[in-house]
């Protein structure tokens, strides 16, 4: 029997990420589809290696560590001087 081949949209609903995420990672090779025709297609068993590794990432610890640094890396409020203040400051005023 022929393995049956789904469309983007439908992998993309079926994996329930957007299409902007499957093609981000299409194009960085953690996806592994086919082009029939100029458009993606993607077996079941395609569908099924990414569902795996997607429940995989979906326990990793390195998440929140990434999200306290950006954190931290955020500028600091801005100074109550007002914007034409700063344009006199700096000479374009």
């Amino acid at each position: 029997m022929l393995p049956r081949f789904y469309t983007f949209r439908e992998a993309c609903e079926a994996l329930k990420i957007s299409t902007n995420t499957l093609r981000e990672r299409l194009a960085r090779g953690e996806i592994t589809g086919r082009k029939v025709g100029g458009q993606w297609r993607f077996t079941e068993a395609d569908l099924n290696r990414i569902a795996e590794r997607q429940d995989s990432l979906s326990c990793d610890s390195t998440v929140i560590p990434i999200i306290r640094k950006r954190e931290a890396k955020r500028p600091a409020k801005a100074s109550s001087m007002s914007f034409r203040e700063k344009m006199r400051g700096k000479g374009y005023i």
